[in-house]
């Protein structure tokens, strides 16, 4: 056994000492997090308090501690080490020639900002730049060719920074069925290169135990709430849901699931803060390319009818979560999907946002 160097431990003073709260990835499980306290784990506490609050370099732990801190995943075989997970940025086309965002930058009036963007920390000191996305109008991380031309670069103050708009998206019909029925299908959500990484971005996240399982209501699904890479994303589609929605509205959280095979999710309506969703497919397992996934999306219409939406990698679904009931039947075996949930409300909503 070898101590787990991805694992993160933070302590949780109190009048009687100190507890240690223990977020440990575990490959191929799912991400342990354990409060380690003298009466839960008394072994593997004495090692944690004389190690971290004394500070004694020479402390071992005891033949129960080291049983204690393998059970909350301080302790791992070498076998079980997480490996890191990298976003792979894809290249910048050479003949792209619209407007550049480069980290670091300078555009006319000095340095660029790009915290409009809220890059995500993992992004940041990477010799990335972000360019807009021809099909789908947002801006995407993007790596640059050694001879690109940075001349393109622009300030926050430039009309090119405002989030770009495709004026083919989503035409009056489609916003009609939206504000008529709820619901309406959608494509060219995010960039098709982003799509693909996203969908094994996160599944590489989930199978090297740096997610948590939730087993409520039977989903067993491994989950990412408002992760930053997903929050990259989740923003700049707040003026698309808004134009559907009829109105001005704002993010509230995201949600990133990658189901197992057995995992389902129950008849239910949403939240508060999920006024306005949108359901997008990141991934399915094994799924031919174009294809529909077999794992439909089922969706209680304002009349009663139940609609049963297969997805194809990169399609998204708009729908009013609060209002209309959602559900998936239990995934088959030899099945693994991945979604990006993205919500939002209307912007004179004072609720909770998580």
């Amino acid at each position: 056994m070898i101590l787990n160097r991805a694992a993160c431990v933070a302590i949780q003073a109190h009048a009687d000492g100190a507890d240690f709260l223990v977020e440990a990835p575990i490959r191929g499980r799912r991400l342990s997090c354990v409060t380690v306290d003298a009466a839960a784990f008394p072994a593997a506490h004495a090692f944690l308090n004389a190690a971290l609050i004394e500070q004694n370099r020479d402390a071992q732990p005891s033949a129960q501690g080291a049983v204690e801190l393998a059970e909350i995943g301080l302790l791992v075989a070498a076998d079980d080490m997480s490996r890191e997970v990298e976003y792979h940025i894809a290249d910048c086309h050479p003949d792209y020639d619209g407007p550049l965002l480069v980290q670091g930058g300078n555009g006319p009036d000095g340095p660029v900002d790009l915290e409009q963007l809220e890059i995500p920390p993992v992004w940041r000191d990477r010799a990335i730049a972000f360019a807009i996305d021809a099909d789908c109008g947002l801006w995407a991380p993007r790596r640059l060719h050694a001879d690109a031309d940075h001349s393109r670069q622009l300030n926050d103050h430039d009309d090119g920074v405002a989030w770009a708009r495709n004026p083919s998206l989503d035409d009056a019909h489609t916003v009609a069925r939206f504000q008529s029925e709820g619901f309406v299908e959608l494509q060219r959500l995010l960039p098709a290169a982003d799509v693909a990484e996203l969908g094994r971005y996160y599944e590489a996240l989930a199978s090297e135990g740096y997610l948590p399982c939730l087993e409520d209501s039977g989903s067993h699904r491994y989950v990412a709430h408002s992760h930053p890479v997903a929050q990259f994303w989740h923003q700049q589609l707040t003026h698309r849901v808004g134009r559907l929605a009829g109105k001005t509205v704002k993010p509230s959280y995201c949600f990133v699931s990658v189901y197992a095979a057995g995992g389902e999710l129950r008849w239910h309506t949403d939240r508060p803060p999920c006024e306005y969703t949108v359901a997008i497919l990141l991934g399915c397992a094994p799924l031919a390319p174009g294809q529909p996934s077999p794992w439909a999306l089922q969706l209680e219409d304002r009349h009663g009818v139940v609609h049963a939406i297969h997805q194809r990698v990169g399609e998204g679904l708009a729908f009013r979560g609060r209002q209309l009931r959602h559900s998936r039947d239990v995934l088959p075996p030899g099945l693994r999907s991945t979604s990006l949930m993205l919500h939002y409300v209307d912007e004179d909503y004072c609720g909770e946002m998580v």
